[in-house]
């Protein structure tokens, strides 16, 4: 069965009639303000700050700059509120029965819910986006080379895994506490994504670095996201298949718990 269908299509339409709420309105606005303030932000020298400057920076490679990066950290923050809350807050209200009596099956609840979620997101991304764009524009009467501007919405991929993460725990736990520990394992994501380089730092005779490497595996690395990299060719098509691929293994993960889970 595709999980993608009307019905789905219909669970993610009644999550995005919320951006008609006020409080909703009110983040558009903020998103508009938002991208006039960091529009001249400098972009963001990772190398540095994440220690990892033994890999090569070259010229043609694109920087992220440092307001694209904030938009999407806001965009991603609110993601994990979103997804941390519609499908605990469904299943408490017992709102979740309604919608699967219709009749629509639990995947397809699953899989709208998180498309509703990542419209929401990738709305105020947009918004701020072009608040930015625009606002760069008017300050210095020029505009981003098309390449550098492809680079910096490609960080929109991130938010899919992002919410997938937060869907999947969302699943097992209950509202606050789906956001406390979705914070928690993104964070330690970001930690663990510098092992690589820590193990070509560290003597090749220490004897944990196998099973240290074995749990890195556990854990996206979302710095894959924001490399300094142009995006042409493979390197656009892999990020995009990464994005997808951790967002696929998380709402399976997802899809298993909630199909086993009592609702009543």
């Amino acid at each position: 069965m595709n999980p993608i269908n009307m019905k789905s299509l219909a669970v993610a339409e009644l999550t995005l009639r919320k951006i008609k709420e006020p409080a909703f309105i009110l983040l558009g606005v903020f998103g508009l303000v938002l991208g006039a303030c960091v529009s001249e932000m400098d972009s963001l020298s990772f190398h540095e700050e994440l220690f990892l400057s033994q890999l090569p920076l070259h010229a043609s490679e694109k920087p992220i700059m440092g307001g694209f990066f904030i938009i999407m950290a806001l965009s991603a923050l609110i993601g994990i509120f979103a997804g941390a809350s519609e499908i605990p807050k469904d299943i408490e209200t017992r709102g979740i029965l309604l919608v699967l009596g219709k009749p629509v099956s639990r995947i397809e609840y699953l899989a709208g819910k998180y498309i509703g979620i990542i419209g929401i997101c990738v709305l105020f991304f947009a918004i701020s986006s072009v608040s930015l764009f625009v606002s760069h524009i008017f300050k210095t009467g020029e505009s981003y080379p098309i390449s550098l501007m492809i680079r910096q919405l490609a960080l929109i991929y991130a938010i899919f895994p992002f919410i997938a993460i937060t869907v999947a725990i969302s699943c097992f736990v209950a509202e606050i506490s789906a956001m406390i520990f979705s914070v928690i394992y993104i964070f330690v994501c970001f930690v663990f994504c510098a092992i690589p380089i820590l193990m070509e730092m560290l003597p090749k005779s220490i004897g944990f670095r196998s099973p240290l490497m074995a749990l890195y595996y556990f854990f996206p690395n979302f710095y894959y996201f924001i490399l300094p990299i142009k995006l042409t060719g493979l390197a656009h098509i892999f990020l995009i298949v990464y994005s997808l691929a951790t967002s696929i293994i998380f709402l399976s993960i997802a899809g298993f718990r909630i199909n086993a889970r009592d609702l009543n």
